[in-house]
């Protein structure tokens, strides 16, 4: 993975669990009204930049490409 490329990722990767996580909770803790679509779309939301972040760099093989 490119440096740009990698670089990249991580800033959209960190953009989406950021405000995924920020509308979950607002809509769990703050929001008066809210149908239930919303914040599981949220939760999913945020699982997904998680694991995103996990695979391209937690859980990162050493080697850039097998």
């Amino acid at each position: 993975m490119g440096p740009v490329r990698r670089t990249f990722s991580l800033v959209c990767a960190l953009a989406l669990t950021g405000v995924s996580a920020f509308a979950f909770f607002y809509l769990i803790f703050y929001a008066s009204h809210y149908k239930f679509w919303m914040p599981a779309w949220a939760a999913m939301l945020t699982f997904v930049g998680l694991y995103w972040l996990w695979a391209d760099f937690i859980n990162a093989d050493p080697r850039p490409e097998k």
